[in-house]
């Protein structure tokens, strides 16, 4: 996982100028209808709520990102982001988000 063997950790590593380390710790993700959250205890707690305008039913989506990479993307809002590791702190709440379709290949 550190990219010393190769692979695409490797290509990660070429990118970040202060390796901070690998940690091992359990992930929590929740999907419930327009609202998504991840959390790591005591260490991140990630929570956004996608963007409903008032005359719609469902959140509002962004498409033809420019890439193939990024499908369609919807327009999100963070109630709780806050990380807290690595002696970094960082709160995004009430800031913008996005988020989509996570598949597994």
């Amino acid at each position: 996982m550190s990219g010393k063997f190769g692979g695409s950790f490797e290509r990660f590593m070429r990118l970040t100028a202060d390796f901070k380390g690998i940690k091992y710790v359990p992930i929590e993700y929740k999907t419930e209808g327009p609202t998504r959250s991840v959390s790591i205890p005591q260490v991140m707690d990630f929570n956004v709520e996608g963007f409903i305008q008032p005359i719609q039913t469902e959140p509002v989506n962004v498409e033809n990102m420019g890439t193939w990479r990024i499908g369609p993307v919807t327009v999100a809002r963070g109630t709780q982001s806050t990380y807290v590791d690595h002696g970094m702190n960082w709160d995004n709440t009430g800031k913008v988000g996005y988020y989509r379709r996570f598949e597994r290949p």
